[in-house]
């Protein structure tokens, strides 16, 4: 695609000067909150200028010192929103909690999944070797890449943990139940995360589908023609990502922005978590009963769907059904309450020796066995039954994402009472929290890294395990590159301005 054809696309021309203005924007707010901060301290030197005060306030003189301080203007909160200094001052902040190895747990599986995808992105150029490949995924030195499907359910465990566990922990519940009041904190919870994601995730899905074809140069570009398959069937279908609803349809298996199927779920399990989060305020054993309902009726929903075709599952379009997914995100749900509610009763038990080496040996057992069944069910030069056996294997595709979710709930239960020696030390590293920050960029963006990567080469590329150690390494280092300036121009003055907009204070 050369740039004579950019010059009659309004479309991509649209998009680029949406990105251009938004970026000159923020440019132009942080120079103004540099100024800002100049003139304060230069004449504040000299005199004192009523309405003219530093956003972050000074240490106090004088123990009525508080009650001069002077709020900063509405245009100033603003451009603070907005200011690249500030955003990258909240980028860098660490904090310390008992749950901060999910920072750790984060960003190793946001790598599992760009790794797992270095093979699956983009579908068209495909390999010169294709059959070879498939081939060596069979081979056990590949069962970190064949089970990468797992990384995402780690995601929805530590969505619904994190949401249950620090809205129990903050929301304070009315004296007396108000389903009034209680529906407007809900909805808000809605509001809030659609407003948060939306933003960042539509730009995304218009520059993929618009400005990748650009992107890219080479024998292999003709390929990515409006965002190729990255962006396929967004033509008709760009409506249902932004209503995060494009999980449902037909089983072409075709998503527009196609691995944005995980957000419509952890939207719709929100969406149905948030009521059973609020739940566990007023009425925590029926919401406990409810969530347990629904996991089961989850498991007889996959046994039912896998009871003819059981590789269905794992490639088919049930592979993005909210139904089939909830697992994780319920057990979630479950260890958040428990944490949140019955920590005292946890680390009681957890103090034992021998009850937290058994959970460790069982969470071993359970995470470890999802591996290997995943990397089993990669063995497609081969039928999987030849392997497990029919039943075994149907057995493991209804269990396998209940059992991950158990053993990420043993870990996290017993970690966070302050067991877990070096590895939650490791995970619980400074560096990790802000790379955990830009997460949803590296999430958004990696696709479109690994297009630009690959259709850019003179030919098919062919594969070797160095090749996929190094196009796995660039593209996460791409990623969260632009992860990071997403996150600076685009994500965290979003937040803010919506901090702004509705009354809410800022997020810590």
């Amino acid at each position: 695609v050369d740039e004579d054809e950019f010059s009659s696309d309004p479309p991509a021309q649209a998009i680029a000067s949406v990105l251009i203005v938004i970026m000159s924007l923020v440019v132009i707010a942080s120079v103004l909150c540099r100024g800002y901060e100049n003139f304060y301290l230069m004449v504040s030197k000299e005199q004192e200028v009523d309405g003219l005060v530093p956003l972050i306030p000074q240490k106090s003189t004088t123990n009525n010192d508080s009650e001069h301080q002077t709020e900063p203007s509405k245009l100033m909160k603003v451009l603070y929103a907005c200011d690249m200094d500030t955003s990258m001052k909240e980028f860098m902040k660490t904090t310390t909690r008992p749950t901060n190895f999910l920072n750790g747990m984060r960003v190793l599986s946001i790598c599992w999944v760009v790794l797992g995808h270095t093979l699956a992105y983009p579908k068209n150029p495909g390999m010169d070797d294709y059959p070879e490949t498939i081939h060596i995924m069979t081979k056990f030195r590949m069962l970190i890449v064949s089970s990468g499907l797992l990384s995402v359910d780690t995601f929805f465990f530590m969505s619904a943990f994190l949401a249950c566990f620090l809205i129990l922990k903050i929301v304070k519940p009315d004296p007396v139940f108000s389903f009034i009041n209680t529906s407007k904190k809900v909805t808000m919870l809605w509001v809030d995360r659609y407003v948060r994601l939306t933003p960042l995730y539509a730009l995304c899905l218009f520059t993929a589908w618009y400005l990748l074809q650009y992107m890219v140069d080479g024998p292999l570009a003709y390929t990515f023609h409006r965002g190729g398959s990255v962006a396929a069937s967004c033509e008709d279908n760009w409506w249902k990502n932004l209503l995060y609803i494009q999980n449902f349809g037909d089983e072409s298996n075709v998503v527009c922005f196609g691995h944005s199927w995980y957000l419509a779920n952890d939207f719709q399990f929100l969406m149905l978590g948030s009521v059973l989060m609020f739940g566990f305020m007023y009425a925590p054993i029926v919401s406990v009963l409810v969530t347990v309902v629904l996991l089961i009726t989850s498991w007889i929903l996959v046994a039912v769907l896998i009871s003819d075709n059981y590789t269905q599952y794992s490639t088919g379009a049930n592979y993005f059904r909210p139904w089939i997914r909830f697992g994780p995100y319920g057990i979630g749900l479950l260890t958040g309450y428990v944490l949140a509610k019955h920590k005292s009763f946890v680390r009681k038990y957890v103090q034992s020796t021998r009850i937290r080496w058994t959970g460790y040996v069982m969470s071993g057992i359970f995470m470890f066995g999802c591996m290997v069944f995943q990397w089993a069910m990669q063995k497609q030069t081969a039928p999987s039954e030849s392997h497990w056996g029919k039943g075994m294997a149907q057995f493991q595709q209804v269990t396998y994402h209940i059992f991950w979710g158990l053993g990420l709930a043993i870990l996290t239960l017993t970690w966070s009472c302050g067991h877990g020696g070096v590895i939650v030390r490791f995970l619980s590293h400074p560096v990790f929290e802000p790379l955990g920050k830009v997460t949803f960029g590296v999430y958004l963006i990696h696709p479109m890294v690994l297009a630009v990567l690959r259709v850019s080469l003179p030919a098919l590329a062919h594969y070797s395990d160095a090749w996929l150690l190094a196009t796995a390494v660039a593209a996460i280092n791409g990623s969260y590159l632009g992860g990071w300036l997403a996150f600076i121009f685009i994500e965290r003055p979003i937040g803010a301005l919506w901090d702004l907009a509705s009354g809410r204070k800022a997020r810590r």
